[in-house]
C-alpha cells in the first residue's frame, strides 16, 4: 500500500507542478494538445490508484487504517482540486478560442465591408469621369484626379497592411 500511496502522491505532485504550468505556457494548439493528453493520462491513474488504495486501506491493521484513510481521503482531496484547476485552464482556453474566433469574424466582416465599398468607389469614380468628360474638363485636371485616386489606393492597400499586421499581433499574443 505505501508503494502505490507514494507513487500516487508523486504524480499528484507532477501534474500539480509540472503539467499544469505546461499547458498554462503552451503557445501552439499541438503544445495544448500533448499537455492536455498527458494531464488527461495521469489523472485517470491517479484516480484508479485512489480506488484500488481505497480498497487496500480496508485490509490494513485497525491501528493504522485511520491514518491510512487519512491519508487516502487527502490525495482524494487533493486530486479533486487538481482536476478543478485543470477544468478552469481547459475553459478559460476555450473563452481565449471563442474571443480570437469573434475577432476573425468582425475582421472578415470589415473586409468585405471594404470590398463593397471599394466597388462602389468604382462605380462612383467611373461616373464622375463621365461626367467630367461630359462637362469638358482639361487634361490635367483630368490627370490630378487619376493621380489623387491613385494616392487614396496607396493609402488605402496601407491602412490594410496595418489592420492585418494587428490582427495578426492580436491572434498570435492573446
Amino acid at each position: 500500500m505505501e508503494a502505490l500511496y507514494h507513487n500516487t502522491n508523486r504524480l499528484l505532485q507532477e501534474v500539480t507542478s509540472y503539467d499544469l504550468v505546461k499547458i498554462e505556457r503552451s503557445h501552439t494548439p499541438e503544445e495544448y494538445s500533448e499537455a492536455e493528453a498527458v494531464v488527461v493520462q495521469k489523472l485517470d491513474a491517479i484516480h484508479s490508484n485512489c480506488n484500488r488504495l481505497d480498497i487496500l486501506v480496508n485490509k490494513e491493521p485497525p491501528a493504522r487504517r485511520v491514518n491510512a484513510k487519512y491519508r487516502v481521503d487527502q490525495l482524494k482531496y487533493d486530486l479533486q482540486h487538481v482536476q478543478n484547476s485543470f477544468g478552469m485552464l481547459q475553459h478559460r482556453r476555450q473563452d481565449a478560442n471563442r474571443n480570437v474566433e469573434e475577432l476573425l469574424g468582425a475582421g472578415a466582416n470589415i473586409l468585405q465591408g471594404l470590398r463593397d465599398q471599394g466597388s462602389t468607389l468604382k462605380g462612383a469614380h467611373k461616373r464622375v469621369l463621365d461626367l467630367a468628360n461630359t462637362l469638358g474638363l482639361s487634361n490635367t485636371v483630368m490627370r490630378m484626379i487619376e493621380r489623387r485616386s491613385t494616392q487614396d489606393k496607396y493609402i488605402l492597400f496601407a491602412g490594410m497592411v496595418i489592420v492585418l499586421l494587428c490582427l495578426y499581433f492580436a491572434l498570435k499574443y492573446l
